[in-house]
This record gives structure tokens, sequence and C-alpha cells, in this order.
């Protein structure tokens, strides 16, 4: 089926995951530092939205996850199409067709 391993699939639906994760949270302490609220409220609000954004980043991977799998399987289908109608065309010129005796045309006397 794929040749790409697992790990490498999967990298996808981490890597927005921790990407959406540490934004959430930076943006969540940087608002939070801003307003002025006291350490103990900014630390848990931020890690409440690194857990929020981590599962949205989670949720958001899968979907390009399963939209570029789906890229890969029609591009995949498209050239294997390509492929076999080359193939056949390839097959119908290298025909030779038979040989057919010619006779001469023949002058009126």
């Amino acid at each position: 089926m794929s040749t790409i391993p697992h790990a490498t699939r999967c990298s996808m639906r981490r890597l927005s995951a921790g990407t959406m994760a540490l934004a959430g949270f930076v943006v969540a302490l940087l608002a939070g530092m801003q307003a002025e609220n006291p350490t103990g409220r900014v630390i848990v609000t931020a890690i409440v939205a690194l857990v929020a954004c981590h599962i949205a980043g989670t949720i958001l991977g899968m979907v390009i996850e399963r939209v570029l799998n789906e890229h890969q399987l029609a591009v995949s289908n498209e050239y294997r199409q390509e492929q076999e109608t080359h193939e056949v065309s390839s097959e119908e010129d290298s025909v030779i067709p038979e040989a057919t005796e010619v006779e001469p045309e023949k002058k009126a006397a």
C-alpha cells in the first residue's frame, strides 16, 4: 500500500497539535500578563489554552492528513491511468500491418 512509515504519516497531526498548543499557551500567557492578572491565574489560563489548542490542532492535523492522503491517491490513480493509456498506444503503434500484394494497374491498350 503505502511506503511511508507510520511515524512519518502521523507527523502532520503531531506538528499541527504541538504548534497550535504552543501558540495558544504563549498568547494566553502574554494576554494575561498584559492584563496584569495574578500569576497563578495567568498560568492556569495558559495551561487550559494549551490543552484546548492541542486538541484543536490534533483534529486539524487529522483533517490535513486525510486531505493529503486523498490527494496522493488521486494523483497516483491519474498517473496509473496515464501509464496504461501510454502502454496501450505504444502497443498499437508497434503492431505492423500485414503486407498485402498490390496489383499493378493494367494499362488499356
